[in-house]
């Protein structure tokens, strides 16, 4: 090839044009239709623009003018034409603009390219899809500079001409499209001197076509055959006579190379089963980028749509094999990767085994024999007070857990009309030193018969109440001294923010106060007052407490707030757990909507300085599963509540992220066909199947190869150098169609 000769790379690579039944037309007098796919994208807008008229199919009085600017919008499944911001006309389906005449003085602007002929605006999958129908001549002007550089030899670019306009034949009457799957088209480039080369070439050979036997051939083509052509019966399987594999010694033989290194990632120094704390600082070898991007689509198309795909290593890739062309013909390669699911979540495997008291359960027969199973758990060798509080309403008693942890207490529930049998024995065989039985809320809370239940057992009960549960709230900080920080949270019982933040607040003596979503309650506002309050934590994202319940605390002079908040109650669980400071060799599982059954379980958390965890019932939370693969040790676990409260689906997830390492999974492809190969790679990279080298050490392979593409019929830089040599374009047909007819 002659200096100055630019490689056109992008346009000419591995252009794969599989056979057709031949079919018997006349080049001359024949439309095209070519869908806009290549260059517009999938759009639900499009832009329009037209020189001189269009007419709108079956609209009278609606014709396009080039004074205005006008686009095609997809809404509500139909298609509406605006010009500006006014909508014209809606249409459902499809309609179609055609030039008032035909030629250059009538062309229409898609998204900035032109067009001739008629554009017909469709639907398809949810996209704008224009379909542009012209004459076969004017099709192939847009085709032709763009499969073959429009500066080559003239005589190149009609041998490349009558290649493209026999295979358009074969689609006359169905549609194509503008992508290298049929033929790159352009649209109405060649109105520039920069294609009359290329235009010239399709009007000097107009009308001619290749045929054999008297049927248009399969006019296929690539870029470069590396030295020699292959036949339609090694790449395809199909006979084609007039499609053979011999050296060809005008192609330019270009070379190309692809190298991959066999360990993308060392895994030696990575936490396995803490995948999160590595996945965004980790990557393969930016050397390989583009061969892994290829893979890793392959990956993500055939087994795991939707995922993030990192690659560990690519331990094997092998050629082999060769056909009576000299092309190589099969191939292996084996990929190691990992998986993080669109969720964030990873795909983990069980490496190991957690002994069988790995937790424990506590719970009994209903809430108030929950609340006993904990007091016995935790306070076995006593306790110097009990705190009572209703286990019907749970916000009294859990603002009550930081004077439970005040006290060394356990939290039991009663019912508000009777005190449960079994939880009188539990106060009985705790026996509290101070003799002292807390009891949370009213008389409506909490009734008179189980006071003198308590003081006719021997015990004094202490009542500590108020008008609301935001009183309440209040007359219990009230015992707690000397803090100068409160946490606020939602007074809305169903919300189970109070539990999660509750150990964390009795562990350090924070009193918790209860808001209205919308507004401080006076008796809180008083008190924040009152006790000059320098430090509020809110819990829980705006819904739960208003931004004007944050205002009103910052208008009382108190300018440290911190809030703490999730997306949802498991994900502000995992926040408290993140933003405060717990002993995480305890964790404690509650059910984010049975909560009542953890109430108890909150004193527990105080006294373990443990996290309380919220999970869902039937399904272990995203948000909590990466939170629990995150930590750097083991915890114990604690369920607060039988499988009603958390299922055994669950706990088996919850153990499994314990001990589950990330999975390597493994492609395997051996012995396959080189295709396979070079589809996963990508033909961009895997240029060719005619392989000069395999340099496989052992640290990275290296493929060496020639040519651009299949090497069936004609090759375009072989077509060039002929041209150069003094060639005509029949000659150069001639000789890549062997045994056709110029018609």
């Amino acid at each position: 090839m002659k200096n100055g000769i630019k490689v056109f790379l992008c346009l000419l690579l591995a252009f794969t044009l599989f056979p057709f039944n031949s079919l018997e037309a006349n080049a001359q007098g024949n439309d095209v239709s070519v869908k806009l796919r290549n260059y517009l994208g999938n759009k639900k807008t499009v832009g329009v623009d037209v020189v001189g008229e269009y007419l709108v199919e079956g609209q009278n009085d609606l014709t396009l003018v080039s004074s205005k600017d006008y686009s095609v919008k997809l809404e509500n499944g139909e298609l509406v034409l605006y010009t500006g911001n006014s909508r014209i006309k809606e249409f459902s389906g499809s309609f179609t603009v055609i030039p008032k005449s035909y030629g250059a003085s009538n062309y229409i602007s898609i998204n900035g390219r032109d067009y001739l002929g008629e554009i017909e605006f469709t639907i398809e999958e949810s996209y704008i899809r224009p379909i542009n129908t012209l004459p076969l001549e004017d099709y192939l002007k847009g085709v032709v500079p763009y499969e073959m550089p429009a500066t080559w030899h003239k005589e190149a670019l009609k041998a490349q001409a009558v290649a493209a306009r026999t295979y358009a034949m074969n689609y006359v009457g169905s549609v194509i499209d503008d992508t290298i799957r049929y033929q790159v088209y352009g649209g109405y480039i060649w109105d520039s001197s920069s294609y009359d080369t290329s235009t010239a070439a399709v009007n000097e050979t107009v009308g001619d076509v290749l045929k054999y036997n008297g049927n248009l051939i399969s006019a296929v083509y690539s870029s470069s055959n590396g030295g020699h052509t292959e036949s339609a019966a090694n790449y395809w399987g199909n006979s084609h006579p007039y499609l053979v594999g011999k050296p060809d010694p005008f192609d330019p033989q270009r070379p190309w190379s692809l190298t991959i290194d066999k360990q993308q990632i060392d895994t030696s120094g990575l936490d396995l089963k803490n995948p999160s704390e590595w996945w965004n600082s980790v990557s393969e070898k930016n050397s390989d980028l583009a061969e892994l991007n290829n893979i890793k689509a392959y990956i993500n198309k055939d087994f795991y749509p939707n995922t993030e795909i990192k690659i560990v290593g690519v331990p094997k890739l092998t050629i082999s094999g060769k056909n009576s062309s000299g092309k190589s013909t099969n191939g292996s390669l084996t990929v190691d990767f990992f998986v993080k699911n669109a969720d964030g979540s990873y795909r983990m495997e069980d490496t190991s085994e957690l002994p069988d008291d790995y937790s424990n359960e506590l719970a009994g027969e209903d809430r108030y024999g929950t609340s006993v199973e904990v007091a016995e758990y935790g306070w076995a060798a006593g306790a110097d007070s009990v705190v009572l509080g209703r286990g019907d309403i749970t916000l009294d008693a859990l603002t009550g857990t930081v004077l439970a942890k005040k006290y060394n207490s356990p939290l039991l529930l009663t019912r508000s009309d009777r005190i449960p049998p079994e939880v009188l024995t539990e106060i009985k065989k705790i026996n509290p030193t101070s003799k002292r039985v807390f009891l949370l809320g009213g008389e409506q809370a909490i009734s008179e018969s189980v006071e003198n239940s308590i003081r006719n057992s021997g015990y004094t009960p202490v009542r500590i109440m108020g008008e609301t549960r935001y009183h309440t709230a209040v007359k219990v900080a009230e015992q707690i001294q000397n803090s100068s920080e409160v946490i606020i949270t939602s007074g809305n019982e169903n919300s189970p923010d109070a539990l999660s933040i509750a150990s964390y607040a009795a562990k350090n003596q924070i009193p918790i106060l209860l808001t209205r979503s919308d507004r401080v309650p006076a008796v809180v506002s008083n008190y924040l007052k009152k006790h000059n309050i320098s430090k509020v934590h809110i819990i829980g994202g705006t819904v739960a407490v208003s931004k004007a319940v944050e205002d009103h605390v910052r208008g009382l002079g108190i300018s440290n707030i911190n809030r703490v908040q999730g997306e949802d109650r498991f994900a502000t669980s995992v926040a408290i757990a993140k933003e405060f400071k717990y002993d995480m060799s305890n964790v404690i599982f509650a059910s984010g909507y049975l909560f009542v059954d953890a109430l108890p379980g909150a004193a527990l958390a105080a006294k373990l300085n443990a996290p309380v965890i919220l999970t869902r019932q039937d399904r272990f939370p995203n948000v909590v599963r990466g939170w629990l693969d995150g930590l750097s040790n083991q915890p114990f676990i604690h369920y607060l509540g039988g499988p009603v409260a958390i299922s055994e689906n669950t706990r088996d997830e919850i153990k499994q992220t314990l001990t589950a390492s990330i999975n390597l999974y493994t492609l395997t492809k051996e012995d396959v066909g080189i295709g396979t190969l070079r589809n996963i790679l990508g033909g961009t990279l895997f240029k060719s199947y005619h392989i000069t080298n395999v340099a496989n050490s052992e640290s990275r392979v290296t493929i060496s190869g020639l040519g651009y593409g299949h090497g069936v019929g004609m090759s375009q830089y072989g077509a060039y150098e002929r041209a150069e040599a003094g060639h005509s374009y029949k000659q150069i047909l001639s000789f890549y169609y062997e045994g056709t007819t110029l018609q």
